[in-house]
């Protein structure tokens, strides 16, 4: 039996830390920290706050909209606890603070840290909790944006990984995403919308679906492939086959938002 998780969420509890949540996003937010990931590179995630009495309770760093591939929750798990019980109430009531940070990995992260678990870790605790810290790692440092140094909270992150090595999450290569561009070609420049558009103003509502549905009645019938559509199949398939056509059109509906973000900025500047 195969199987393959399209969502993962990963935590790391800090209790009876001398630090708060509102610490961590006053830090950020006032430059004094920033948030890397394991290459150094800044995270370019925006961040988003929940406030009561003007301290900082839970803060995001990324999105949570359905097609962000992660991002990351920070909150207060104590206070979470005590005003809605569960099993770690009592948990709650014998620490003085207990800050949690949430990863949430989705879509083709989610599926490589599925292949990782089935295939790199031992059974033993202390593997499978150095490979949740190595993953928090690899996507969110908070780092001293004067010193360069690494936060509390990091480090102790890092000691909990100490000698262990995990494989790297990856995006697809840039040849990868040659079908999703295929595709937004389709749909966008390759006069398809304006066929179907024709067609239903011509013989009526749905007739630009007939034309569709008669397109794949031509493509059923066999015709066949390109020799270059089959090689890329052969050297794809691997790792596309770990995707699926819903996730593909999320990160088409991405492209197209940042798009339009994009030239309504670009039209922002023109006016000036």
């Amino acid at each position: 039996m195969s199987f393959s998780l399209s969502r993962i969420d990963f935590t790391a509890d800090f209790q009876n830390v001398d630090f708060t949540v509102d610490d961590l996003y006053r830090h950020l937010t006032d430059g004094t920290w920033i948030v890397q990931n394991a290459d150094g590179k800044k995270n370019p995630s925006g961040l988003s706050a929940h406030e009561v009495n003007k301290i900082v309770e839970t803060f995001y760093v990324g999105s949570k909209k359905g097609n962000t591939r992660l991002f990351l929750r920070v909150y207060d798990k104590r206070r979470e606890q005590i005003e809605q019980p569960s099993f770690r109430y009592e948990e709650a009531l014998s620490v003085e603070s207990w800050v949690r940070l949430e990863a949430v990995f989705k879509g083709i992260y989610a599926h490589q840290i599925t292949d990782s678990l089935r295939n790199e870790l031992d059974d033993d605790e202390p593997s499978l909790k150095a490979f949740i810290a190595s993953k928090l790692l690899e996507k969110y440092r908070f780092v001293d944006a004067e010193t360069e140094e690494y936060a509390d909270l990091t480090k102790m992150l890092i000691r909990v990984v100490e000698d262990n090595e995990f494989s790297r999450l990856r995006l697809e290569s840039p040849r990868d995403s040659e079908l999703i561009q295929s595709i937004q070609y389709l749909m966008f420049n390759s006069g398809l919308f304006t066929a179907m558009y024709k067609c239903d103003a011509l013989w009526g509502h749905n007739s630009g679906i007939e034309l569709l549905l008669r397109m794949a009645a031509v493509y059923l019938r066999g015709r066949h492939p390109p020799d270059d559509a089959i090689r890329w199949v052969a050297i794809h398939r691997k790792e596309m086959e770990k995707r699926t056509l819903a996730e593909l059109f999320d990160e088409i509906d991405a492209n197209q938002e940042a798009m339009k973000k994009r030239d309504h900025h670009h039209a922002s500047d023109s006016k000036w």
